[in-house]
């Protein structure tokens, strides 16, 4: 019988994959679990050193070897297919009085295929054909939000694949 994974193993590669922690001085793999996976770089920041309201950030928390809290907040997509993605899947919608609207959702090796629907439904809204959108920020970050979805499953599902 195989050695269980340890979420250890799931951290190293998030370290690896995404150049370390959310809080960038923090070292200890086995003390932290959040890392960011938005491609964020130094033109999303304002002057203020903050991130510009539009932009969607990801970051991932590891919960288990083989479960991962997900984390969207500030300008996520929307549209009809994104809200159809969110229909029937467990998504907290934290929308605090003075902030940024966050969407919590679980991945695990069972659902891991939720992020490329999610990034196939958010590049829905600016694709070819598709209707006129209001939000004139979505030309930049639906495709930036979907090619980062589609790289945290890669790098997920890999990872996953290779326990079995």
């Amino acid at each position: 019988m195989p050695m269980p994974w340890s979420d250890l193993e799931l951290k190293k590669l998030l370290f690896a994959e995404y150049d370390g922690f959310a809080n960038k001085t923090w070292k200890n793999l086995e003390k932290y679990s959040r890392f960011i996976a938005d491609g964020r770089g130094d033109a999303d920041y304002d002057a203020r050193k903050q991130l510009f309201l539009w932009f969607c950030a990801i970051y991932i928390d590891v919960k288990a070897h083989d479960r991962v809290e997900v984390t969207l907040s500030g300008g996520i997509p929307k549209s009809p297919a994104v809200t159809q993605w969110r229909t029937g899947l467990t998504v907290n919608v934290v929308n605090p009085p003075l902030g940024t609207e966050r969407w919590i959702f679980e991945v695990t090796p069972e659902n891991v295929g939720k992020l490329l629907a999610l990034a196939a439904a958010m590049r829905s809204i600016t694709s070819r054909g598709a209707p006129r959108y209001a939000e004139k920020a979505y030309k930049y970050v639906v495709p930036r939000t979907a090619t980062s979805l589609e790289r945290l499953h890669g790098v997920l599902h890999g990872h996953w694949s290779s326990q079995n």
